[in-house]
């Protein structure tokens, strides 16, 4: 279950939901923390994905009365 889910190549940490994770020209993708520790010269991603919460839709039950 773990083995899919986007990771920071440079501290490999998980992003939460909700956070931006930034792809680079070399290919690999950054958290907004490593992000601002990179050179200026490579502070500039391809694209940047915000991360969610799950692929799949979550069951919305209605409550009982």
């Amino acid at each position: 279950m773990t083995s899919d889910r986007t990771k920071c190549s440079k501290c490999r940490r998980t992003p939460l939901p909700g956070e931006l994770l930034h792809v680079l020209e070399s290919g690999g993708s950054v958290c907004s923390l490593c992000l601002r520790e990179l050179p200026a010269t490579e502070q500039n991603p391809v694209r940047s994905e915000r991360v969610h919460a799950s692929e799949r839709h979550l069951a919305v039950v209605p409550r009982a009365a």
